[in-house]
């Protein structure tokens, strides 16, 4: 603290690492898959036949039929957009942001800021702000965020001195970036997080109370009030001077999403004695579920009023280093000035083949699920790193424990994004997760042949390989330093979110008799 009592920060490292080219990413947004079968299983694994107070739709609840209702579109949408493209080389950071620590710094509250820059700054006898060993960084460069985690940091030492690292999450949060809209018949990208489902189908209620209130009194509805007017709704859309969204990666994983989307319409009804409310049940989800904006991510709300990030949706180095003056102090460039980044996939580059993720394929979406789930799960292990292997296709070995049809999945190393802090039983962590999460309930329990090798990474990339119902193992690289560029959670389709917004409602008038 200082003293106005406002949080200090302080800078206390930063990474730039140069980046290959790379594949074009595209969008795949979620969709709400209502069929009978599936929630007929949840409705009797739910125990809501006891009432709905005593149902509780927990991610664990949800983990066998969560993977089948939310899933990405097939066919992909639209190519993910990125400035300058995605063949472009450039530098991915990560900034470890302190705000305040206590006065012999064993508990600190830290900030790691992730991103890219729009092209590569690195030079060598080039008139930039100086670097490392004679490199020096192009200052007119641009710093776009993708991902903010803020969590408590508290350090220990054993009677060995040997110094323990404790660490609690408080946020993990994509940063999305938006097109916005030139006016409400304008055609602008959406945002389909749990809040903007509610949003959507409270916005709908509220058309549909008004026509009806209309029609009663003889009046004619206003057609545009079924139209294009009413898809424009700035909880769900972006508008000016807005330069991010915040999403939790925990909208990737699909149990977690479902949870979410579902308790909180339980929570409205039990608070109400089991009956919806005479306001519109949807708005009272919606409200409990809100995520927050940049403004409260710390860092990014100081830059929103100390820099040009609002309306740039960007800062320069040179504004990065008078915000934080001793980056040049702290900073570590990686890939200098070499022709690629060692053990970098990007395109291939004579490292193998990487399939494009243009197709509609079963494989490419079990890839895109696995590199999102896997990231979401990792963060909240606090890894940096993970190596693992999973497949449901061993023959049953009851000596090695190895069930036929079930997933067998084995953590070949990881590293954490902490100092200090390597704790295997993370690894297990994540990998339990995994399989109750997401594997498990994912084919569907029919047993499809399903093998995955990945390389999940925090920041630069991670590398998928999916064998899907005994067909060739196929890699697919995703660039994870703008993950927030291709999230499930965007689209730039209003049926998109209005479809979604629909299933959600059949979903609750089945689980809740609504």
């Amino acid at each position: 603290m200082n003293a106005s009592g406002k949080l200090s920060s302080i800078l206390e490292s930063a990474v730039f690492c140069r980046t290959p080219a790379y594949n074009a990413m595209y969008r795949r947004p979620y969709n709400l898959n209502v069929s009978g079968p599936v929630v007929q299983e949840m409705y009797q694994n739910s125990g809501i036949q006891n009432g709905v107070q005593y149902s509780k739709f927990t991610p664990n609840a949800l983990c066998s039929s969560a993977a089948q209702l939310l899933v990405p579109q097939t066919q992909y949408e639209s190519e993910a957009k990125i400035v300058n493209g995605w063949g472009a080389e450039r530098c991915m950071f990560m900034l470890r942001i302190v705000h305040g620590s206590s006065q012999n710094g064993t508990l600190k509250y830290v900030q790691y800021l992730t991103g890219f820059t729009d092209y590569m700054p690195y030079h060598q006898g080039h008139n930039g702000i100086a670097g490392v060993g004679g490199i020096t960084i192009d200052p007119s460069v641009r710093l776009f965020f993708n991902s903010s985690i803020v969590l408590t940091e508290y350090v220990t030492t054993d009677p060995y001195g040997r110094e323990h690292v404790q660490v609690q999450q408080m946020q993990a949060s994509q940063l999305l970036m938006g097109s916005v809209g030139d006016s409400a018949y304008g055609m602008g990208d959406y945002t389909l997080r749990p809040e903007d489902i509610y949003a959507k189908l409270s916005f709908s209620t509220a058309v549909k109370m008004a026509n009806d209130y209309n029609t009663d009194r003889g009046i004619a509805s206003d057609p545009t009030q079924s139209g294009m007017v009413a898809d424009f709704d700035s909880r769900t859309t972006f508008m000016p001077g807005q330069p991010y969204k915040v999403s939790k990666y925990a909208n990737l994983v699909p149990s977690r999403y479902m949870s979410g989307l579902i308790e909180s319409n339980r929570d409205v009804l039990v608070q109400f004695g089991g009956v919806a409310p005479l306001t519109d049940t949807a708005s009272e989800a919606q409200r409990s579920l809100i995520e927050g904006y940049v403004g409260n991510t710390l860092t990014l709300d100081n830059m929103l009023q100390r820099t040009g990030l609002k309306e740039n949706q960007s800062i320069t180095f040179h504004e990065l280093a008078a915000f934080f003056p001793n980056v040049l102090s702290v900073i570590q460039l990686l890939g200098g000035m070499s022709g690629r980044v060692e053990g970098a996939y990007g395109m291939g580059g004579g490292l193998g083949e990487v399939e494009y993720q243009n197709g509609a394929g079963f494989d490419v979406v079990i890839a895109n699920m696995v590199a999102n789930v896997s990231k979401a799960l990792m963060i909240g292990a606090h890894l940096n790193v993970i190596n693992f292997t999973a497949t449901n296709a061993a023959p049953t070995d009851y000596a090695a424990g190895v069930v036929g049809g079930t997933f067998d999945v084995k953590v070949l190393w990881a590293t954490s994004f902490i100092r200090g802090y390597d704790n295997p039983m993370m690894y297990e962590q994540f990998k339990q997760q995994l399989l109750l999460e997401f594997l498990n309930g994912y084919t569907g329990h029919n047993y499809v042949p399903l093998s995955i090798n990945a390389k999940i990474a925090f920041q630069g990339e991670s590398v998928v390989e999916v064998s899907y119902n005994n067909g060739p193992m196929t890699r697919y690289v995703f660039p994870v330093f703008n993950d927030a560029a291709y999230a499930n959670v965007l689209t730039a389709q209003p049926n998109v979110l209005a479809s979604m917004a629909q299933g959600l409602n059949t979903l609750n008038q089945t689980l809740f008799n609504q």
